[in-house]
C-alpha cells in the first residue's frame, strides 16, 4: 500500500491554482456588473466646471437663500426674487438610476415659490439641481432631497 506523503510543492501548487479560481471568479461577476457613469455626459459637464462655479457665485450673490423643504407629498422652492418671470429648470436627479430622473419647468407664483408634487415619484434620494437665468446672469442651485 502506498501512502501519500504531502511535498511543499504540493501546497505552493494548490495556493497558486486556488489564487487563479479566486481571481477568475472576481473577472466574471464584475463584468455581469452594470457599471456606468453617474451622467452620460460626464466629460462635458466636467469641462462646463467653471461656469457651474460662476453660476453658483451669482446664486450666493443673492439677497436671500433659495429653499428646498419637503411637504406632505410635495416639495417647496422658494426664490428670494420678487420677478416671477424667471427662465429655468428643475431636474430631480436620482444617482442610482437615471430612468428615475424628473426634470419640471421653472414656474414661480407672485410669492417666488413653486410648489413640486412627488406623489407619482419613486421614493429615495434625489439632487434637486436648479439652472435659472435672470437678467442676463446664469444661476445654480443644489441641494439634496430624500423622498419617504
Amino acid at each position: 500500500m502506498h501512502t501519500f506523503k504531502f511535498h511543499w510543492g504540493y501546497g505552493i501548487g494548490l495556493f497558486f491554482t486556488a489564487f487563479v479560481v479566486f481571481i477568475l471568479t472576481a473577472v466574471f461577476t464584475s463584468t455581469k456588473e452594470n457599471i456606468h457613469l453617474v451622467t452620460e455626459n460626464y466629460y462635458a459637464e466636467e469641462l462646463a466646471y467653471q461656469e457651474r462655479i460662476d453660476e453658483i457665485n451669482n446664486t450666493s450673490q443673492l439677497k436671500g437663500e433659495v429653499g428646498i423643504k419637503m411637504q406632505e407629498k410635495k416639495v417647496e422652492l422658494s426664490f428670494p426674487v420678487t420677478n416671477t418671470d424667471l427662465e429655468g429648470e428643475i431636474h430631480f436627479f436620482r444617482p442610482s438610476d437615471a430612468a428615475l430622473d424628473k426634470k419640471f419647468d421653472l414656474a414661480l407664483n407672485e410669492e417666488g415659490k413653486q410648489l413640486i408634487s412627488t406623489e407619482k415619484m419613486t421614493s429615495g434620494y434625489y439632487r434637486v439641481k436648479i439652472t435659472w437665468q435672470m437678467e442676463g446672469k446664469d444661476f445654480y442651485k443644489e441641494s439634496p432631497v430624500y423622498l419617504p
